[in-house]
């Protein structure tokens, strides 16, 4: 998303609206995000906390006929900051990351101005990872959860992308199952890309030690999860007893404890959280929605 925003600033106006949860701070993302938007609107999420008040909003949604990722941006304050900008500011096209703020009035525009175009960037198809939850969470409890879940995120999922101008994709397979659900959308595919320029090392980087095994990523995602536990209990094993001086690195924000329990004296846990790395060790010293709107000045 990153990425986009900053190609798309160098020949648009853009406009950027965003939920922030509690993790983050906030005016450290206005900042960042300043260097590329001409105007930054940021809406602390009430419902953005962690811990026990996410569970009892998981709870809620058990017995309501709306998603959890949906009740979790709903909110006033929400469609309240969307209407006064869509309302009082045209833009040439609005655009949807994630499918979740999709129920919001977004196709709007101030009196005597033409409507903006709607389109959604479709980070993954949501309701098929919830659905593959469901059949394979690594406890009975998610199993069941994303059993209920699911289906309520696949109606609302669908509704949004039905009612956008266009879908644009980061993979030719979340294409062709969105076109089976929906053979009337209009689809494209983006692949995710890197700045290989901005990565490139440099001659004053610390030099690989060509022992170590790094994963990055945010360690609350479900499917980094999934793809690092796999690592650790199939692969890793073999790696270490044919490189006995092998190590792995696990670095990323909000590792859930089936992580924290890799833990051990080849493998680190590092907790990346609001701007600072803390290292767990065991056995001795051992990531919202948004919404964007651009306004072409061409």
């Amino acid at each position: 998303m990153h990425g986009l925003m900053t190609e798309l600033a160098q020949r648009h106006d853009l406009t950027s609206v965003m939920l922030v949860d509690d993790e983050h701070d906030i005016e450290e993302c206005r900042t960042a995000m300043q260097a590329y938007c001409r105007k930054v609107v940021l809406v602390r999420n009430p419902f953005g906390r962690d811990g026990m008040p996410k569970r009892l909003l998981q709870l809620r949604s058990l017995v309501s006929p709306l998603s959890f990722e949906r009740l979790r941006i709903t909110a006033d304050v929400v469609r309240q900051t969307l209407d006064d900008l869509l309302g009082s500011t045209r833009f040439d096209v609005v655009n949807l990351e994630f499918t979740f703020l999709g129920h919001y009035e977004l196709r709007k525009a101030p009196a005597g101005e033409k409507l903006p175009v709607l389109v959604v960037d479709s980070h993954n198809i949501d309701y098929d990872l919830a659905r593959q939850y469901a059949q394979s969470g690594d406890s009975l409890f998610r199993r069941l959860y994303s059993e209920v879940n699911w289906r309520k995120l696949r109606k609302e999922e669908l509704g949004t992308y039905r009612d956008a101008d266009g879908v644009y994709l980061c993979s030719a397979t979340d294409e062709r199952r969105l076109l089976e659900e929906m053979p009337e959308a209009r689809t494209t595919v983006i692949p995710n890309a890197a700045d290989i320029e901005f990565y490139r090392p440099r001659a004053d980087d610390p030099k690989p030690d060509g022992r170590t095994v790094v994963f990055f990523g945010l360690l609350s995602y479900a499917p980094n999860v999934d793809g690092v536990i796999h690592f650790i209990n199939d692969i890793w094993p073999r790696i270490a007893a044919s490189h006995p001086d092998a190590r792995c690195k696990i670095i990323g924000g909000s590792p859930p404890s089936a992580l924290l329990a890799l833990a051990g004296p080849r493998i680190r846990v590092h907790r990346l959280r609001a701007g600072f790395e803390t290292a767990s060790r065991r056995g001795g010293s051992r990531r919202r929605p948004s919404a964007i709107g651009r306004r072409d000045t061409a």
